[in-house]
């Protein structure tokens, strides 16, 4: 890897890391965990709250790798036909995710 992709991929792994682990979501899940032991909450409340927590990580995830690749695919000199290709992947992996965020709530929906 060279210095450009590792500084690229380090400023990308940041972004990613805030979105996963928002200090107000990981507390709010912390103070769950502590009603679920104190039987507060049930557990099927506690993996509602799990879930939806998942899925605004997926989301945001999603999001943010639409503008990603948006902001990258204008700057930089890429062949139509390579731009073309970025695009069907991003558009096949954001259905992707958009599917599994589906099948999440769902799973949330049963319990």
């Amino acid at each position: 890897m060279n210095k450009d992709n590792f500084l690229e991929h380090n400023h990308l792994s940041k972004y990613l890391e805030q979105i996963i682990f928002r200090k107000d979501e990981l507390k709010q899940l912390a103070i769950y965990i502590t009603q679920l032991t104190e039987g507060k909450i049930s557990s099927e409340e506690y993996k509602t709250k799990l879930l939806e927590s998942r899925v605004r990580i997926l989301n945001d995830m999603t999001e943010f790798l639409k503008f990603y690749h948006k902001t990258k695919l204008n700057s930089e000199p890429l062949g139509k036909h390579k731009a073309d290709g970025l695009e069907e992947e991003l558009k096949n992996k954001t259905v992707l995710l958009e599917d599994i965020a589906k099948r999440l709530q769902k799973i949330g929906e049963f319990f």
